[in-house]
């Protein structure tokens, strides 16, 4: 399934196909499909979310869009693999943060504490709150 994914989809990298079709199986085309919609005015949805991650912009925009997250700490914990192993990085979280407050219309502030809320998740779960 993944190989047929990849040679179908020569202009994505096979990382992020891979990590699309482990995540979201079939519904990987759905999450391109996000991308596309939105080609023009955000190419980088189909950009991994740092250097550590094969996790794309699309992914977030598809959760909000089609899944109806609504909080940082969904779409990280729940939504995608982004940060359901171990904390994801300071710049998946900004950068997720950032796409979400574009989706959903949070002003700075929302961001921040959406920001705090996840990162006291990640220090509760690692034992450490």
């Amino acid at each position: 399934f993944t190989d047929r994914a990849i040679a179908a989809h020569p202009d994505v990298s096979a990382d992020i196909i891979r990590n699309l079709t482990r995540y979201h199986g079939a519904r990987y085309e759905q999450i391109l499909a996000t991308a596309n919609e939105r080609q023009g005015e955000a190419p980088e949805l189909l950009q991994p979310l740092s250097d550590t991650t094969s996790d794309i912009g699309a992914q977030i925009v598809h959760a909000v869009r089609h899944e109806m997250a609504l909080t940082l700490e969904d779409v990280l914990l729940r939504r995608t693999g982004l940060g359901t192993l171990v904390h994801p990085g300071e710049a998946a979280i900004n950068r997720t943060a950032d796409l979400m407050a574009g989706e959903l219309g949070w002003d700075e502030a929302e961001r921040l504490r959406q920001i705090e809320k996840v990162e006291a998740s990640y220090r509760t779960l690692d034992g450490a709150a």
